[in-house]
C-alpha cells in the first residue's frame, strides 16, 4: 500500500511547484518521495535541468537540507533567512531563578537546523537545538534561564550562542550577584585602591616614601623627551 502510494503521489507531481507545495504542508511526505527510489519518475524530472539539480545535490548527509536546497535550486522557494534579537541581557542584583526568552523570526517556511550553546555557568539552556518545527507563525522564542546561584560575587558575563550552517548569532548575558547584601567585588576592590592611594599618599608627604623622588624625575624627562 505504501508502494502504490508513493506511486500515486509522484505521479501527481507534474511540475516543481507541485512538490514544492507538498513540502510546504507536509515535509515528512516530500522527504519520503525525494527519498523514493523512482522519484526520479515524476513528470517534472523528466525536465534535464531538473534532473541535473537533483543529480548534483544526491548523496549529501543531511537529505532533509538537501531537500531545501533542490527547491530554492529549482526557484519555487526562497532560502530561509533567520532574525534574532541579540540585544544585552541584563539583570539586577538577583536573589531567585530568572526564566527569559530570545525571539527569533524566520523570512519563510523551510529547512532549520540551530545548535544552542553557552559559555557560561549561570546560564541554563532547557533546548540545545532548533528545528523548523519549533516556530508557529514563524517566529519562536528561545527560553533560558538565570542562576545567581551558579554566579561568583559582582558582575558576572555571559553569552547565548546560536550556530547554523550559516548563522551565527551572540547573545550577551550580564547579571550582578551579591549575596547578602554586603559589599559587592567592585566596591571593595573601589575601597581597597583608595586606601593604598591614602597611604601612599601619607608617606609621601611624610618623606618615607622613595619613590615619589623617582616618578618626579621619570616625568620630567618624559615632558623632555615629548
Amino acid at each position: 500500500m505504501e508502494l502504490g502510494t508513493s506511486g500515486k503521489a509522484l505521479s501527481d507531481l507534474t511540475t516543481a511547484e507541485n512538490f514544492a507545495d507538498t513540502a510546504k504542508k507536509d515535509m515528512d511526505t516530500a522527504l519520503r518521495l525525494f527519498e523514493y527510489r523512482d522519484f526520479v519518475t515524476a513528470p517534472f524530472m523528466k525536465d534535464l535541468h531538473v534532473r541535473a539539480i537533483y543529480d548534483g545535490l544526491k548523496g549529501r548527509p543531511d537529505r532533509r537540507k538537501e531537500l531545501e536546497e533542490f527547491l530554492v535550486a529549482l526557484k519555487v522557494k526562497k532560502p530561509v533567512e533567520l532574525s534574532v534579537d541579540t540585544g544585552e541581557r541584563r539583570y539586577g542584583q538577583l536573589e531567585d531563578v530568572v526564566k527569559d526568552w530570545v525571539e527569533l523570526r524566520r523570512s519563510s517556511w523551510g529547512y532549520i537546523n540551530l545548535e544552542v550553546t553557552t559559555d557560561c555557568e549561570f546560564i541554563e539552556l532547557p533546548k540545545k537545538t532548533i528545528g523548523e518545527q519549533d516556530f508557529v507563525d514563524d517566529r519562536y522564542e528561545l527560553p533560558f534561564v538565570v542562576h545567581p546561584d551558579r554566579m561568583h560575587q559582582g558582575e558576572n558575563y555571559g553569552r547565548i550562542q546560536i550556530n547554523g550552517v550559516e548563522e551565527c548569532f551572540l547573545i550577551p548575558v550580564t547579571s550582578v550577584c551579591n549575596p547578602g547584601g554586603g559589599i559587592s567585588a567592585e566596591d571593595a576592590f573601589a575601597k581597597e585602591a583608595f586606601g593604598r592611594f591614602l597611604r601612599l599618599r601619607l608617606e609621601a608627604e611624610t618623606g618615607k616614601n622613595r619613590l615619589i623622588p623617582c616618578a618626579k624625575r621619570w616625568r620630567r624627562h618624559w615632558m623632555k623627551s615629548n
